[in-house]
């Protein structure tokens, strides 16, 4: 994938990017920051599906729009961002609207790139680009080698996961966690034998007692009001899910009637504007202040068809869930057939349910953990020996390079292997940081094999020496994905990349401090908006 373009900004304001090459492309200014280099790469990576990192007081108001225009397979890309909308034109000039990170997601994976598929919550998941995009992007601000950049929602874990995914292995836990994991089941186990033995209602004769002590009938109360309540849970969380869905599908529904009514074209004449007489005629999302031009029958027509699409996908969805509904109530159904535990028992066993309580509420948070232990075992699905040695020889392969590229980039300095990502305790800094993000990339990129341009900001953090960067730069100029990293140089370094054959130099040491944006690029702006029927 290359990155032809970037366009951002609004209709007061705007800035265009079209300098890239193939190669290696490197942004910079000469002895100033803030000269909008971060801006312009969180820019182009917040088109792509990232989650923004912008510089303090940029887009408060979230009024820009933000565009990216890529060639990937030999198809060009024009993919344009507000808030969470995507609207993308692909290479046969077909218009795309898709109005969350979700839409967006589908899309690109079945038209863009194939995205890896990872176990998340319990469930096989197509991952996010905020995490995708992680193997070959890194911002300036808050980079810490011992986690990923500016993520919540996905963790260490699943950076791993996706690059087994990537590599053809399942998403399976480890042998080693395997080890841990059932050692944990085996404690945990011990201290409820311990807490049950403490429990006197254990000694209570009473059928009653016996019956509704959490710890003395674990199978005939525990775990069926537990069962029960799980399953209102998810019946609850799928019965909002419909419901949401519903109000989607409706409220496209209404949205395909109200364009249907565009058709003007009909015997008797045509619809206008009765204000000013004219015969174009927009829609306006309404989730976004995005107003497309949809006087071309051309354009009607994608925008009907995307509708049209959305409404059919939504009730796929739906139908889905209603298949989840019903099992989850057969489920029920089962379950409320018990007619052991009455309210007789609760009244008659109250002392000794007292009494039990806190030995119980003990055992109730030990059998959660139980359950979650247990769960995390059952859901993943344990291959074959010689899969899981795959994973193991891909990882160490990975591994092996990056700590070979790092010590050889930073020869001089701590001789200690590094791994993936380092342990909190031992968070890399200075330019050590800049040859460990170097040499993760590059062995990324080499065990992989992807295609995707590898985007650096401030690639030389803390001012890595013209030595090491030259080295980097070679090594880096053997690949074939397109690079773009950014610097500041020193006044004496200004002519310093004028003997790199591969580099292409892109100066922003002439804009103006922290203001980006500018009045001429705005037609820039306009046009490729136009170009998505988008009207400014």
């Amino acid at each position: 994938m290359k990155i032809l373009n970037v366009w951002f900004g609004n209709r007061d304001e705007a800035f265009h990017e079209s300098r890239f090459s193939d190669g290696i492309n490197l942004i910079y200014s000469q002895g100033l920051n803030n000269r909008g280099k971060t801006v312009m790469i969180q820019s182009l990576l917040f088109a792509l599906g990232s989650k923004p990192k912008f510089p303090y007081g940029f887009d408060t108001e979230k009024n820009n729009y933000y565009i990216v225009e890529i060639e990937e397979n030999n198809k060009r890309f024009i993919i344009c961002r507000k808030r969470d909308t995507f609207i993308v034109r692909d290479s046969l000039g077909n218009i795309n609207l898709l109005q969350s990170e979700s839409e967006f997601k589908r899309y690109y994976n079945e038209s863009i790139q194939k995205l890896p598929q990872i176990n998340k919550d319990g469930r096989l998941s197509t991952v996010y680009l905020s995490l995708y995009n992680q193997m070959f992007f890194l911002g300036q601000d808050g980079k810490d080698t011992s986690t990923l950049y500016n993520l919540s929602y996905y963790n260490k874990s699943d950076f791993i996961n996706m690059f087994y995914s990537i590599m053809g292995y399942s998403n399976i836990i480890t042998s080693d966690e395997i080890t841990i994991i059932k050692h944990e089941i085996d404690v945990i186990n011990e201290k409820i034998e311990t807490l049950r033995y403490r429990n006197k209602v254990l000694n209570n004769k009473n059928l009653a007692a016996s019956l509704v002590s959490y710890s003395a009938n674990k199978i005939e109360i525990d775990s069926k009001l537990k069962k029960l309540e799980r399953v209102k849970e998810i019946l609850s969380s799928y019965k909002k899910e419909r419901n949401r869905l519903l109000s989607r599908k409706t409220k496209n529904e209404i949205l395909l009637d109200e364009l249907n009514g565009l058709n003007r074209t009909v015997s008797e004449g045509s619809l206008y504007c009765m204000e000013c007489g004219s015969k174009h005629i927009g829609f306006q999302s309404s989730k976004e202040d995005i107003t497309f031009d949809v006087s071309d029958s051309d354009i009607q027509m994608q925008i009907l068809n995307n509708v049209r699409n959305r409404i059919e996908t939504v009730g796929e969805e739906i139908i889905k869930i209603d298949h989840e509904i019903d099992e989850q109530r057969a489920i029920l159904t089962e379950l409320l057939k018990d007619k052991h535990v009455t309210m007789e028992n609760l009244i008659l066993s109250k002392k000794d349910i007292l009494e039990a309580k806190p030995n119980d509420i003990e055992i109730q948070e030990l059998n959660t953990q139980l359950t979650n232990l247990k769960s995390k075992l059952e859901n993943s699905k344990v291959t074959e020996e010689n899969q899981q040695k795959n994973r193991d020889i891909a990882m160490k392969d990975l591994i092996k390079l990056m700590n070979k590229i790092f010590h050889e980039i930073n020869y001089d300095g701590n001789p200690k292997d590094v791994e993936l990502f380092t342990s909190r305790g031992e968070v890399v800094s200075g330019s050590e940081s800049a040859a460990f993000y170097l040499a993760r990339f590059y062995a990324f990129q080499k065990v992989t094999n992807h295609n995707n341009p590898i985007i650096i900001d401030d690639f030389r953090e803390k001012e890595l020496s013209s030595t090491k960067e030259k080295m980097a730069i070679n090594m880096y100029s053997e690949l074939s994905n397109q690079i773009i990293w950014s610097c500041t140089l020193k006044d004496e370094e200004i002519h310093k990349y004028d003997n790199f054959e591969h580099v292409n130099q892109v100066d922003y040491t002439g804009f103006p401090d922290s203001h980006l944006l500018n009045k001429k690029d705005v037609i820039d702006l306009a046009n490729v908006l136009n170009s998505l029927s988008i009207k400014l």
